[in-house]
């Protein structure tokens, strides 16, 4: 069995896992990168406070971040809605339910019953709100083209066709 690893965290005082402590990637400074001082915990509670106390610097630091690493920032975030996206389908179907249609770019995920009042999820982060909610029923994939035509004509013309 393989021993596992444990560091002693001076703000709390307690020992905790290895995997309880940021990894600082290797750099210029530090070749081989090293883990923080501090747990997690401590550190995220550590910088929620200094952000109160300093929130002219901290806005002054989060743009001067930005500023230098705005297409890593986006393509970061592309690839996180891309996840959450690909993770939906990967529970409610690759495919349109109604035609078939399996592209990935043409798919999008559909209220099987309108809801009667506005929702959180309709304004843009519906994928988030699914993937927070655990993937209700209520939903399925449909593609663009079939969801349109459900939303502007009550049903797609594929539905009507077939009955």
């Amino acid at each position: 069995m393989e021993k596992q690893q444990i560091k002693h965290c001076p703000k709390c005082n307690q020992f905790k896992l290895m995997e309880e402590f940021s990894f600082s990637k290797p750099n210029k400074k530090r070749p081989n990168g090293r883990y923080d001082t501090y747990c997690k915990s401590c550190h995220n509670a550590y910088e929620k406070a200094w952000i109160k106390a300093n929130y002219q610097k901290a806005q002054q630091r989060w743009k001067r971040y930005w500023e230098n690493n705005h297409d890593k920032i986006l393509q970061r975030a592309e690839k996180h809605r891309e996840a959450i996206k690909e993770a939906a389908f990967a529970h409610y179907g690759k495919q349109c339910a109604c035609c078939g249609e399996d592209t990935f770019e043409f798919l999008t995920i559909d209220h099987i019953i309108p809801p009667t009042t506005k929702t959180i999820y309709e304004k843009k982060a519906l994928y988030g709100w699914l993937k927070k909610h655990q993937y209700p029923e209520g939903f399925q994939t449909l593609c663009w083209n079939c969801n349109m035509a459900k939303g502007m004509y009550g049903v797609c013309p594929h539905q009507s066709r077939d009955k």
